[in-house]
C-alpha cells in the first residue's frame, strides 16, 4: 500500500469482508488480507460493491446455487479461485 489512504481503504474492506456466516468468512477475509491491494481499482471498487449484498446472496452465488449478477463474475472467480489455490497448497 502506497499511502495512508490506501492503508485505511484496506482496513475499512478487511472490516466489511467480516459476515454473518462463517463460510463467507473464510472465503473472504483470507481473500482481502491478501490480494485486495494488489487488485486493479475497477475489481476493487467491484469487491467493495459486492459487499453489499446479503450474506445469502454471496453464499449462493459462491457456491453456484444461482448465477451471479454479471457485474459480479469476474471477482467472484477471482475469489473462489485463490481460495482453491489455497487449498491445494
Amino acid at each position: 500500500m502506497t499511502n495512508n489512504i490506501d492503508c485505511i481503504e484496506h482496513n475499512r474492506v478487511i472490516w466489511n469482508s467480516r459476515r454473518g456466516l462463517l463460510e463467507l468468512d473464510i472465503l473472504l477475509e483470507g481473500f482481502v488480507r491478501s490480494e485486495y491491494q494488489n487488485l486493479d481499482e475497477d475489481l476493487r471498487l467491484n469487491y467493495q460493491k459486492l459487499l453489499t449484498y446479503d450474506d445469502q446472496v454471496l453464499y449462493d452465488w459462491f457456491l453456484k446455487k444461482r448465477p451471479a449478477d454479471k457485474e459480479f463474475f469476474k471477482i467472484i472467480e477471482i475469489i473462489i479461485n485463490f481460495n482453491k489455490n489455497l487449498s491445494n497448497k
